[in-house]
């Protein structure tokens, strides 16, 4: 900003202003040199404009159909993104992911060519209904996908249920991997433009997901989640298809309805994990690195069935096993 301020404006401090509004009271962004060549400006023949080279050009055509990424990477002017752009030619422009882009305004779109528009996922944009109008008359309406305002989008994987929440619409894939503790999230009540991705997560309960309306144009992913239900997983795949959802276990299916669960290591810092289980599938065990697990312990006391072995090992919290119910232990390791 400083720079800007020092280099282009002589230090004033009141430059925005005059960014923005100009003489005339509407956006102005910053003017082009008037002595620059604007030939490069056509019959672009590379596939993806992503150069600061094109930040002044007013025309734009390619050869053959051409994207032209607007990001911070291509000088266009990110203070409130105001795009001088007159016409295209060939052109798809694209705007996608900017999280920190709060307003957009295409000062002279008028004129173009056989062009797409493609302007998603800026989670903090608000489009003025009279703009969004104003775009959508410039090109085809099959040709332009533009955002309703505040769409969310994650670009790392998502640790919380939390942060999801207030989402209306949501652009891209969200996944979910090792980080996500939560055994039952919360339900993702909004409209998904992509696919729900779950890998070696620690979740138990999908039925949440069923309030999603997912428009996933290839398939949901369930791979490797120890601890998921067989049974609400099979609900999803009746929901969304079974071309729709590629789900992959080495693992004994267990219905949770039925009060099955996968049995696994007992920790600190995943509650809940055991909660209402009855019927255990698999070892349960714990030891010195699953923490203070006295409250985990406790999760286990609807237990009646264990197939497999209860370890409880080198764990100084563990001072009661309140297992009431505890009809047999079935393992063929036990002597």
């Amino acid at each position: 900003m400083r720079k800007i301020m020092a280099t282009q404006y002589g230090g004033d401090p009141t430059f925005m202003k005059k960014f923005l509004l100009g003489d005339s009271a509407s956006p102005n962004g910053t003017p082009a040199p008037s002595n620059l060549s604007q030939t490069h400006c056509h019959n672009i023949s590379q596939k993806v404009i992503s150069g600061i080279i094109y930040q002044n050009c007013r025309n734009l055509s390619a050869t053959s159909w051409t994207v032209l990424n607007l990001n911070a990477f291509t000088g266009f002017g990110l203070f409130d993104f105001v795009v001088n752009l007159n016409s295209l030619k060939n052109i798809e422009v694209k705007l996608e992911h900017q999280t920190e882009l709060t307003y957009l305004y295409f000062s002279s779109f008028k004129e173009c060519d056989t062009i797409k528009l493609t302007i998603r996922g800026n989670s903090q944009l608000t489009l003025e209904g009279s703009k969004t109008t104003n775009l959508k008359r410039v090109c085809h309406p099959d040709s332009c996908d533009i955002q309703p305002d505040s769409e969310c989008h994650f670009r790392y994987p998502i640790r919380s249920s939390k942060e999801y929440q207030g989402c209306n619409h949501v652009y891209g894939d969200m996944i979910f991997t090792s980080r996500f503790f939560e055994v039952q999230p919360e339900p993702p009540a909004f409209v998904i433009d992509g696919c729900f991705i779950f890998n070696k997560t620690g979740i138990r309960f999908v039925r949440p997901f069923l309030i999603a309306h997912a428009r996933c144009q290839t398939h949901h992913v369930f791979e490797r989640n120890k601890y998921m239900c067989t049974d609400q997983i099979k609900e999803l795949i009746k929901r969304w298809g079974e071309k729709k959802v590629k789900w992959t276990t080495d693992l004994p299916d267990v219905n949770c309805y039925q009060g099955e669960c996968r049995g696994g290591f007992i920790i600190q810092r995943q509650p809940h994990r055991f909660v209402g289980c009855e019927i255990f599938k698999g070892d349960t065990y714990a030891s010195a690195r699953s923490g203070n697990i006295s409250d985990r312990i406790r999760d286990l006391s609807n237990a009646h069935t264990i197939h497999g072995q209860l370890q409880l090992i080198d764990n100084p919290y563990v001072t009661d096993i309140p297992l009431p119910f505890l009809k047999s232990i079935v393992s063929d390791k036990c002597n």
